[in-house]
């Protein structure tokens, strides 16, 4: 069994037949979903919340397509212009779903799964880090993807700002959960 996915599997916006492999029936397709990056990231230049209205497109696909140049990439995700305002939410992220990964899948009759996405410990609920765990969840339940949470299991002192992890070893060899996004998460596993 193998793993295919895009030049970058950050860029789900690449994921399309030209990767598919001729007469490979062993073959899972995967990518990455940390998008939009300033949000899961927990950017310090985060400037919405999830859900929100009218943001602008710039800033919930960074870097989006196959070129090097940021200006030349987000024309093939925001086609109505950088600065145009769109919502962010379970809609917006259906669209990037169904525009390539199930796209993908139902035009090739392939396998895919979401080989890693999370959202930083920094992202709070008051931002809407577990509602935008619960439809990332719900939405590959409902679209029938498998997925991976990145990482499952870290270590350390503290939920710092930039950890993802929902298990974690103290130091002290206790461990902890993150009860809050496991519960999101939960009704959707399996």
């Amino acid at each position: 069994l193998t793993q295919v996915g895009p030049g970058s599997y950050y860029k789900l916006w690449l994921f399309d037949n030209e990767m598919v492999l001729p007469n490979s029936d062993n073959v899972i397709y995967t990518w990455d979903y940390f998008e939009p990056d300033k949000y899961v990231g927990g950017s310090s230049s985060l400037v919405y919340d999830y859900p929100q209205a009218n943001v602008e497109c710039k800033n919930l696909y960074d870097d989006c397509g196959p070129s090097t140049s940021a200006a030349l990439d987000t024309a093939m995700c925001c086609p109505e212009g950088n600065s145009a305002l769109m919502d962010f939410d379970k809609n917006k992220l259906r669209a990037d779903f169904e525009s390539w990964a199930i796209a993908l899948r139902d035009a090739a009759k392939v396998p895919i799964f979401m080989n890693q996405w999370s959202v930083v410990h920094g992202v709070t609920a008051d931002n809407g880090r577990f509602d935008y765990i619960e439809d990332i969840a719900s939405l590959a339940a409902e679209l029938g993807f498998g997925w991976a949470w990145f990482p499952w299991r870290g270590s350390g002192d503290d939920w710092s700002f930039g950890s993802q992890e929902l298990a974690i070893l103290f130091s002290n060899g206790t461990m902890g959960y993150d009860q809050a996004a496991i519960a999101a998460m939960a009704p959707y596993m399996g």
